[in-house]
Order: C-alpha cells, then structure tokens, then sequence
C-alpha cells in the first residue's frame, strides 16, 4: 500500500514538473534578458541623422531609453514621430524608417519598449503594457515642445503597442499601425505553423512544438505566463487585442499597413482592423509583394504612402474633427 502511495505521488510529481518546465520553457520568447533584444545593431549616424539619447520613466516605472532623430538639413519640422519597434527589435532597428521621415521634415523620438535595447523590464506585455511606453515618449515630447501632430507609428508589436496607445492617451494625434497582429495568441499560432512548414526549422523546435498538442501542455504554458506577467496569452481578456483597441480611437486618424503576403499578420486581419477602427480618416496600404517585412531602405510605395498620409494630417487644421474619405491604397 505504501509502496503503491509512493508510486502514485512520484507519478503525480513528474507529471507537475513536466507541465512546470513545459510552462517556463514556453514562454522564453516573451520573459527573460535576450542579448538580441538588447544589442543596438546600428547608430543614426550610419543614417546621416543627429541623435540625442534620453530617458524618461514609464506610466508603471519602466525605464525606457530612447533618440530623438534630426538632420542639419531640415529647416522646419512638420510633426513628431513616436517610433516604435517590434519584437526582438531596438530603436536602432528602426533607423531606416526615421531617416526618410527625418529627411522629410519630421522630428523622431525612437523608442526602446520594455525589455528591449537598453530600456527596463525583462518581459513584453503584448503590444498592451508597452502602450505605457508610448504614451510616456508622448508625454515626453509634449514636455518638451515637440512639434505637432504627434503620431505613434509602430511595426508588429509596435504597431499593436501604437493602436493601444493612440486610444488611450489624447497625446496622440494619429496613429500608423505597420504589421500588427489582432492578438498574441494568433500570432502565436500562426508562428507555429510556418515553423513546422519551413524545413530549415530544426528537429528539436518541431518536436516542441508537436508536444504542445499534449493534453493541457498550452494551458501550462499560458498559466506560466500569467504567473510571469499578470497577463494572458489567450483571447480571454479581450482588452488585450488589438481589435478592442481599434473601436476606442475616437476618431483619431489612423493607418493600417499590411504585405501582400504576410503570413504572421495577414492582411485580412488588417483589413478587420480597418473596417473596425473608429476613426473619420482611415486607410489601409498594402504592400503587394511583401510579406511581414514591409519596408527596405528606400522602398517608394512605403514611403509614399505614409508621407501621403503624414501630409493629410499635417494640413488639416481640425485633424480630428475633419471628415476625411476611407478607403483603402492599391500601393
């Protein structure tokens, strides 16, 4: 009987550490101090960009570092930019995008979210808690007399972190959502997939990922990162999605970009955040022939259409009373 006791408890405790390290191990892509997040893969001056390095505090305490981004050959500025990272980024991976809006006669503050560069925190909040960091480069350049609009532009997380931001905070006049995804957890899904398609994926992830078809294996994994975070990686808490964040812009101009073939945000869910967003003026600029990556050095149909979209606001002298046309851009 004793022994049948022990047997059953020693079962019932492999079983508990199977799911406890299942739950750690899956939420690595989100906790922790990544050395990639955190190493600056570039400088404004490979950009021919003045920069000045500042920081300021997060609504939560979160020590964000950030640049403002300037160039000796911009007479006058027409607006300020909150620019924004996605994840496993840095402010400095996102210099190729402030260099044409430097160059165009728009004033930058590149930001470091969470977790990232050399800013606080050792977890991303989802696009969510990173709003807090927008909201404070807003606040920040407010402060600082910073030229206005002042809009919030972000790629992937960032892009998520943008829309969050722009509906929380009447610091921001307008938002460019670059990649975002509606939720974590269908990113996360369709991440799953491509790995297991893409045969350079090693044995070892594809096997990782199978398991996480086990019987409660997702539900460790979540509750993991609850524990982690105070934060959920399903749809249960809708004020997480980025569709939630779309209804509540008031109208508030807003931009949605999206490639062709993006298969990690794809471009019917921007299309569900357009027809969702409250807003007067929205648009949606897909990227044909692109895939989550929509931007190069130099790459025209990016930049027209933000600048286009950019020059609408910056010219509107009521930007969020003005009834503006939607539609979407074939660029």
């Amino acid at each position: 009987m004793v022994t049948l006791l022990g047997l059953s408890v020693a079962v019932i405790l492999v079983i508990f550490a199977f799911y406890s390290i299942f739950g750690l191990m899956g939420t690595t892509f989100a906790v922790g101090n990544h050395k990639e997040w955190r190493e600056l893969i570039a400088n404004p001056p490979d950009y021919g960009l003045e920069s000045t390095k500042v920081n300021f505090a997060s609504e939560d305490g979160t020590p964000i570092a950030a640049w403002w981004l300037s160039s000796k050959r911009t007479n006058r500025e027409k607006g300020t930019i909150i620019l924004i990272h996605g994840s496993g980024g840095n402010r400095s991976s996102m210099l190729s995008r402030a260099s044409f809006l430097v160059k165009n006669g728009y004033k930058v503050l590149a930001v470091d979210l969470r977790a990232h560069g050399e800013s606080g925190g050792n977890y991303m909040g989802l696009g969510y808690l990173e709003a807090k960091d927008v909201i404070a480069g807003a606040e920040y350049a407010t402060q600082h007399n910073a030229p206005r609009p002042i809009i919030a532009m972000g790629y992937s997380l960032g892009g998520v972190a943008a829309l969050h931001a722009a509906s929380q905070s009447n610091k921001l006049d307008a938002v460019i959502s670059d990649s975002a995804f509606v939720s974590q957890a269908d990113l996360l899904q369709r991440a799953q997939r491509i790995l297991v398609k893409d045969k350079n994926t090693p044995l070892p992830m594809k096997l990782a990922i199978a398991m996480t078809r086990l019987p409660f294996v997702e539900q460790s994994v979540e509750f993991s990162f609850y524990l982690r975070t105070r934060l959920w990686l399903s749809n249960r808490d809708p004020k997480l999605s980025a569709l939630t964040a779309v209804k509540k812009l008031n109208g508030k101009p807003v931009l949605f970009i999206s490639g062709e073939n993006d298969e990690i945000a794809p471009l019917e869910n921007a299309k569900r955040m357009y027809e969702t967003a409250d807003s007067k003026m929205k648009e949606l600029g897909v990227m044909y022939g692109m895939d989550h990556s929509t931007y190069k050095p130099d790459y025209e149909p990016y930049e027209q259409k933000v600048l286009e979209f950019l020059d609408r606001i910056t010219k509107s002298d009521d930007r969020r009373a003005e009834v503006q046309p939607e539609f979407i851009s074939a660029l």
